[in-house]
């Protein structure tokens, strides 16, 4: 049985989305940038342990998420939680709100995994909490391909409900990455084998 669903993506669009330099001003005008509307559902009782150990297992799988910048706010910066001092986390002196935790984290995953398909050298992105709820966000990730956007989506989405599941994906991730790479880099025509 498959890990539980904790992101579902509502809407994905592909295009100019003026509004993400609004968010992040690195965002570059002349590259594309996907959008997706996702709800998280994900509730763990120690919100800022359960981050530190999420990101603990990401910089494993991914460990090129170490040079990722933010912006945003403090609390939310990637690997910050396993960053802190123990002593921090097990008197909840950080506060966060998980499931904003987890689409951040979400579009870290996708911002490393479109560098990886494309080869970029800089991917921006940002994720935006929507207003009235806590489990609805929009995020935004440069996108020089529409069908590398497509798989990037998924691929993140998938390994990070498995990585919150406990589970491993014993390299499986990294093959899917290298294939879409290598599909990507294909001239048209030439067969990759």
């Amino acid at each position: 049985m498959g890990p539980e669903v904790l992101i579902r993506v509502r809407n994905v669009a592909h295009g100019t989305h003026p509004e993400a330099r609004s968010l992040n001003p690195a965002f570059r005008p002349d590259i594309p940038v996907i959008k997706l509307r996702v709800d998280i559902d994900w509730e763990p009782t120690e919100p800022a342990a359960a981050v530190a150990v999420l990101e603990a297992r990401l910089v494993e799988f991914c460990p090129s998420l170490q040079q990722h910048q933010c912006r945003g706010q403090e609390e939310y910066h990637i690997l910050r939680s396993i960053h802190e001092s123990e002593r921090q986390l097990e008197h909840g002196e950080t506060s966060i709100e998980p499931a904003l935790a987890l689409a951040h984290l979400f579009e870290h995953l996708m911002i490393d995994t479109m560098a990886f398909i494309t080869d970029a050298s800089t991917i921006s992105g940002a994720t935006a909490a929507l207003k009235g709820t806590h489990t609805r966000f929009d995020i935004f990730v440069e996108s020089p391909d529409a069908i590398a956007a497509e798989v990037t989506v998924e691929v993140a989405r998938s390994w990070i409900s498995a990585l919150v599941a406990g589970e491993s994906n014993n390299g499986e991730g990294r093959l899917i990455l290298e294939l879409a790479r290598r599909l990507y880099r294909a001239p048209d025509g030439v067969e990759v084998g």
